[in-house]
C-alpha cells in the first residue's frame, strides 16, 4: 500500500475536520493536499490504488476522504458529522470487526465513536482479538 495515498487520505481528514497538519497552516494543509494529489500522479502503483478507491476525476477532500477511509486510523477520521458515514447494526459490527487491531489501541470505545454518533443500533457483548483475548466492552 503506498504511503503516498495514506498521507494524501490524512491530509483530507485534517481539511475535512478542520484542523492542521501538524507544522502545517490552514491554507499550507490545502497545498499539501495538491501536492500530494500530483505527487500521486506521477507514481503509477500508488495513482491505480488512488483511482480504484476514488473514482471521481477532480476529486474534493472530502471526496478523497469517503474514499480511503479504510486506510486512516480513526482517530484522524470525522467524528461529528452524523451524515459522513451512515452505519446499520450489521455494518456497524463489520467495521468494529474488521478494526480489530486499531480497537487494542484506541479502545472499543473510541472505535465505536464514529458509529454511534452516526446513530447506528448496535451492542457488542464482547470483541475477542485472534489471539483469544477479550477487546472490551459496550
Amino acid at each position: 500500500m503506498s504511503a503516498l495515498v495514506r498521507q494524501l487520505g490524512r491530509t483530507a481528514f485534517h481539511i475535512v475536520n478542520g484542523t492542521r497538519v501538524p507544522g502545517f497552516a490552514r491554507h499550507n494543509t490545502l497545498g499539501r493536499f495538491e501536492g500530494l494529489l500530483l505527487d500521486i500522479q506521477e507514481d503509477p502503483e500508488a495513482f491505480a490504488l488512488f483511482r480504484s478507491l476514488v473514482p471521481e476525476h477532480n476529486p474534493t477532500p472530502h471526496d478523497v476522504a469517503r474514499g480511503l477511509a479504510d486506510l486512516v486510523p480513526l482517530r484522524f477520521q470525522l467524528r461529528e458529522d452524523d451524515a459522513f458515514r451512515l452505519f446499520s447494526r450489521s455494518g456497524a459490527l463489520a467495521f468494529i470487526a474488521a478494526r480489530r487491531d486499531e480497537a487494542r489501541i484506541e479502545g472499543l470505545q473510541g472505535l465505536a465513536a464514529p458509529l454511534s454518533i452516526a446513530g447506528a443500533d448496535y451492542m457488542v457483548h464482547y470483541m475477542r482479538g485472534w489471539d483469544g483475548r477479550t477487546v472490551g466492552h459496550l
